[in-house]
């Protein structure tokens, strides 16, 4: 069994409940290791950590975007036995998830799809499929982002408004920041969620304070007998 991840390029403001945050909803984690810009997390169970490996890589820890994989090593057993490490069957068939910003929502998606059957359905569409889920966001809505822009489309094309597991599938695209600014398009274009990002835990500035201070007694009262010496004539 593996159950360790190991969590690389990790903000120097991270702190143990931001990685409990982080991982919230993969299962237990029985124990977290922090080092020097990067960490370990050991969980009870290791498709908890092969769920974890695969929908978190690349995502936003703290403000940095944090390399998830299983931790080397040899897994050790009962008396410190060393266990042979069991590859995790998806890997073989659809590789490492990679992130991209060429990203679709699948609306109305049946409850019986998982991720996988969503990246092979994609794949129909002659696409290089990078990363699938299902059902994470929000239920009967999954996510795929594809390796260019050109295969994102063409799937848009090819499969929106086709039916998958008896439900007529809807595939919008989400724009990336750089492109927010524009307009809902024919071809169901839509700003990307506000995904919840996984804030640090920082303590105030002790010189947070407003620069705009209020003056002494003394300074005031000299404020004011220099504004009446630059009264008007008409005044004198």
């Amino acid at each position: 069994m593996n159950t360790r991840v190991y969590v690389g390029k990790l903000s120097y403001h991270a702190r143990e409940k931001d990685i409990e945050r982080f991982f919230k909803g993969y299962g237990r984690i029985r124990e977290i290791l922090f080092k020097n810009g990067f960490a370990f997390v050991e969980f009870d169970d290791e498709r908890d950590a092969d769920d974890a490996v695969y929908e978190l890589n690349g995502r936003e820890l703290c403000g940095e975007r944090v390399i998830l994989e299983h931790a080397r090593g040899t897994p050790r057993g009962p008396g410190g036995r060393p266990i042979a490490k069991r590859r995790p069957i998806w890997l073989d068939k659809y590789g490492p998830p990679t992130r991209t910003d060429n990203r679709v929502i699948i609306e109305n998606l049946s409850s019986r799809i998982s991720w996988q059957d969503l990246k092979d359905y994609m794949r129909q569409a002659g696409v290089e499929v990078t990363y699938a889920d299902a059902h994470k966001q929000r239920k009967n809505e999954g996510v795929v982002e594809f390796a260019s822009y050109s295969d994102m489309k063409k799937a848009i094309d090819k499969l929106d408004d086709t039916e998958l597991n008896g439900r007529k599938i809807k595939m919008v695209e989400e724009r990336p920041r750089s492109r927010r600014s524009h307009s809902r398009s024919r071809s169901h274009s839509r700003t990307p969620h506000s995904r919840s990002r996984t804030p640090c835990s920082r303590s105030r500035s002790p010189f947070s304070r407003s620069r705009s201070a209020s003056k002494s007694p003394e300074q005031e009262r000299h404020r004011r007998s220099k504004s009446r010496s630059r009264g008007s004539p008409e005044d004198n």
